[in-house]
C-alpha cells in the first residue's frame, strides 16, 4: 500500500469524524460500518495492510465488567511467510482515551466475544482474513482514540477519534462466524475456525476450587494437575475456553468438519501458553513426526465427564 494513499485516506476519514454535539446529532443515522464503507481507515507498509471495517462496543462478562470498544478490520499478509493478525495490530497500533490530564491513558487489551485470541489465525502470503481487538473502556464518556504508526522507522500512519455515543453496542451473546472468507493473491480459499464458545460447560464444583496469591484453580481428578479457573460475580467458577473439556470436544468435531472444507486451513499442531505443543485432532492419525508433540497435561482431557462433579 502506497504511504501517499494512506495518508489520504486518513485525511478524509478525519474531515467525516464528528467534532462537537451538532455533528453528533447529524451523523447518527449513519452506522460506523457505513461511515467506515464510504471513508476507510486504512494503513501499512510492505508486509502488510489492515482496513478496518467496523468499531463497536461490546460486553464480555467472563472476562471483564463494564463495556470495551472493539475494532474490526481486514488484514492482507504481503510478507513471504505467515503472519498473526492480532500480533500484528498490536505492534502498529495504540488505543487511548483521554481523561487523564497528566499521562496518556492506554487503554487495557481483553478477549472478545467472537475474535477469542485461542483462535487467532496464521494468514499465508497473500492472504487476507477477518478479525477483531477489544479495548476496556476507563469510562463512557471520553472519545476512544486510534494511533497507528510505523514502530521500526517512527512514522505515523493517522490517528482517528471515535465518539462512544457514535458506536453501537452489540449483543455479547453472538456467536463467532464459523467460516471467514479469504483471499490469496486473487485465489478464492476459506478459512475456517471453530466456535470459541462451547454450547455446554464442564461445571465447576465450588468446593474443589483453591486461591493462591489472589488466583483460582481446581486439581484435575485424572492426573492431579492445577488447572485455572476464574469467578463469576455470582460467585460460581468457570474454566476458560482453553482449559474446559466441553470446549475440547466440541473444537475437536469442529475441526474435523473443517478438515472436510480445506486441508490446509489448520497447521498440524498449536502451542498453549506454556510451551506444550498440541497435536491437532484432525491430524492424530496421520503419518508424520509424532515424536516432536507433547500430550499437554498428560491424560487430563481423557476423562472429563463425571469427575468434575465429585
Amino acid at each position: 500500500m502506497k504511504k501517499l494513499l494512506i495518508t489520504i485516506a486518513t485525511l478524509t476519514f478525519i474531515t467525516n469524524v464528528p467534532v462537537n454535539a451538532e455533528s453528533n446529532h447529524a451523523s447518527s443515522d449513519i452506522s460506523m460500518h457505513e461511515k467506515l464503507e464510504k471513508d476507510p481507515i486504512e494503513f501499512g507498509d510492505q508486509n502488510f495492510e489492515v482496513k478496518v471495517i467496523d468499531v463497536y462496543l461490546e460486553e464480555n462478562p467472563e472476562y471483564y465488567e463494564g463495556k470495551a470498544v472493539v475494532f474490526e478490520y481486514e488484514f492482507t499478509n504481503l510478507m513471504a511467510e505467515t503472519q498473526s493478525p492480532a500480533t500484528t495490530w498490536d505492534a502498529y497500533t495504540d488505543v487511548t482515551q483521554d481523561n487523564d490530564p497528566n499521562v496518556v491513558n492506554y487503554l487495557d487489551w481483553k478477549p472478545n466475544v467472537n475474535y477469542p485470541p485461542e483462535d487467532s489465525p496464521e494468514v499465508k502470503t497473500g492472504g487476507t482474513t477477518k478479525w477483531a481487538e477489544a479495548y476496556k473502556l476507563d469510562d463512557e464518556k471520553t472519545p476512544i482514540t486510534l494511533k497507528a504508526f510505523n514502530f521500526m522507522g517512527g512514522d505515523e500512519w493517522g490517528e482517528w477519534e471515535f465518539e462512544l455515543d457514535d458506536l453501537e453496542l452489540r449483543d455479547g451473546d453472538e456467536e463467532a462466524s464459523e467460516e471467514t472468507a479469504s483471499s490469496n493473491n486473487g485465489n478464492n480459499s476459506t478459512t475456517t475456525t471453530a466456535s470459541s464458545r462451547p454450547s455446554s460447560r464442564t461445571k465447576v464444583n465450588n468446593n474443589k476450587v483453591k486461591e493462591r496469591n489472589g488466583e483460582y484453580y481446581v486439581i484435575s481428578p485424572t492426573d492431579g494437575i492445577e488447572i485455572p479457573v476464574y469467578r463469576n460475580p455470582d460467585g460460581s467458577y468457570f474454566f476458560a475456553p482453553e482449559h474446559d473439556p466441553a470446549y475440547f470436544a466440541e473444537r475437536e468435531e469442529a475441526m474435523r468438519k473443517a478438515q472436510e472444507i480445506d486441508d490446509k486451513s489448520y497447521q498440524a499442531y498449536y502451542e498453549d501458553e506454556y510451551g506444550n505443543l498440541y497435536e491437532n485432532p484432525i491430524y492424530q492419525y496421520r503419518e508424520g513426526p509424532s515424536d516432536y508433540y507433547e500430550e499437554p497435561y498428560d491424560s487430563y482431557y481423557d476423562d472429563y465427564s463425571d469427575d468434575w462433579d465429585d
